[in-house]
């Protein structure tokens, strides 16, 4: 959730969930459908009944005619108006490095944290919501209301 959030710059304000049933109770093949402030919508499919031989993560996405891809943070095809764009990485880069880097530097310079409390919080809580909405089997809000003045 926080990388959709991330990449279409909108915090969200909605969760639906569903999940396969599972006779231990465990949830683990489950679908989230997103909707956020800024009109757009995000799905995530998390699968644990998949083949271990696929790619582990797998990102879609679609604006304006245009289709980005990215395969095990290690491969990125972006589709659209003339020929197709590709780059591979030797290994995998999700980042993390940078973001403890960045995040160092603002606790140890006094700066702004790489990312916002109020974007963290609202992932954190809709995270939450997709309990509740596969509890509820319903369409759940993400209420920022429920959030003092940040």
């Amino acid at each position: 959730m926080d990388y959709l959030t991330f990449l279409n710059g909108s915090l969200p304000v909605a969760v639906s969930a569903q999940t396969l049933p599972d006779p231990v109770g465990c949830e683990d093949t489950v679908t989230i459908n997103l909707q956020f402030q800024n009109g757009s919508i995000g799905t995530i499919a998390y699968f644990a009944n998949g083949s271990k031989g696929l790619f582990k993560e797998y990102v879609e996405v679609h604006q304006a005619g245009v289709t980005a891809v990215l395969k095990d943070f290690k491969e990125l095809s972006i589709y659209g108006d003339g020929r197709p764009y590709s780059k591979k990485l030797l290994s995998q880069d999700k980042w993390q490095k940078e973001m403890v880097r960045a995040f160092v530097g603002a606790v140890r310079d006094g700066g702004a944290t790489p990312i916002p409390f109020k974007e963290l919080y609202t992932v954190t809580l809709a995270t939450f919501r997709v309990l509740e909405s596969l509890r509820k089997r319903q369409v759940v809000d993400v209420n920022l209301n429920a959030m003092t003045t940040i």
